[in-house]
């Protein structure tokens, strides 16, 4: 087990290699970094990038989960048609119940409901 710079620990609370490994293969993990987080800090520190992290080189972080497709049907809401640019803020909030508001520039564009809610 290899020890890690002070640094990995104060931002990211990973000590050992063993934890790098265990974020880069998506387990649970006590560390709320990324594998492009990690691969920063490898590159800042000129360390050796581990195999479990090479994927991830060049990868830039988006701050957004990825989410497989799913379907459900329900009635969605256009609320405003804002002015599209070719650099925007993009949002999705998506609540435990399954309604879903996507927010461009920050104004709410959509909503939608599940029609599951809607029989309630």
């Amino acid at each position: 087990m290899r020890e890690l710079p002070y640094e990995f620990d104060l931002l990211y609370d990973v000590k050992m290699m063993y934890e790098v490994e265990s974020i880069a293969n998506g387990e649970p993990s006590c560390s709320d970094a990324s594998p492009e987080d990690l691969v920063e800090l490898f590159i800042a520190h000129k360390l050796e990038m581990p195999e479990c992290l090479k994927q991830f080189v060049g990868k830039k972080k988006t701050g957004m989960s990825e989410m497989p497709e799913t379907h459900v049907r329900g009635s969605l809401i256009i609320d405003n048609l804002p002015k599209l640019t070719s650099d925007c803020d993009f949002g999705i909030q998506i609540a435990d119940d399954g309604r879903v508001w996507i927010y461009v520039n920050g104004v709410s564009f959509a909503r939608f409901k599940p029609a599951f809610i809607w029989e309630k």
